[in-house]
């Protein structure tokens, strides 16, 4: 298994399908290391799906933060909002709240420590109570 990936292709070269596929199988196992591939996709694939959920809060978070002219006043009306969808049962001005503790970029800047995996879980785990 290769420890690096090879270069891409010059602008003026084209991948067919057959290096294309072969090319993203050696990207997975760089990234994966020597997890066995069926386990691997039993952390990937959540974190795959998570990464979207955050995408989309993102997207609507920005939208928000133009159509109220303010970061912090988006993310009080988003907050507030989100508390009473919950006690009253109808849906949020966002279709997925995260909390800044749980935030994407949170997970993903996280230090490589024995804390990593725990917040991981957390996370996965929709506990953002414990998230910070």
């Amino acid at each position: 298994m290769p420890s690096t990936l090879p270069f891409m292709p010059a602008d003026n070269e084209h991948l067919d399908i057959p290096t294309l596929e072969t090319w993203l199988w050696d990207a997975a196992c760089v990234v994966r290391g020597a997890a066995d591939a069926p386990k691997f996709k039993d952390f990937i694939l959540p974190l795959v799906f998570y990464k979207r959920l955050s995408d989309i809060f993102d997207d609507e978070y920005a939208r928000l933060t133009k159509e109220y002219g303010d970061d912090e006043a988006a993310w009080d009306i988003i907050r507030a909002d989100h508390e009473d969808a919950l006690k009253h049962g109808h849906p949020g001005i966002v279709r997925f709240f995260l909390p800044r503790e749980c935030a994407w970029s949170k997970l993903r800047y996280h230090p490589a420590d024995r804390k990593l995996g725990k917040f991981i879980t957390t996370v996965m785990q929709v506990d953002f109570s414990a998230c910070g």
